[in-house]
């Protein structure tokens, strides 16, 4: 058995693009999120609730005050 010092990064390209998710929200060919199973639901109704309130002028207002102070 040969070891070699270089790493083989040919094998990577198997696993897709792992810096983000496709429109399916999986990232590579094993899928999910890196988060424990457990914490999906709670960090999907976040990802939802965050969709819905980014455009708001209110929520910009706000998050524009908070980089401020």
């Amino acid at each position: 058995m040969s070891y070699s010092s270089e790493p083989d990064f040919r094998s990577l390209r198997d696993f897709g693009n792992l810096t983000s998710p496709d429109p399916d929200g999986f990232y590579g060919p094993f899928g999910g999120a890196f988060i424990p199973e457990m914490l999906h639901p709670n960090v999907e109704e976040l990802r939802r609730c965050y969709l819905d309130i980014i455009e708001s002028a209110e929520f910009q207002t706000e998050f524009r005050a908070l980089l401020k102070d």
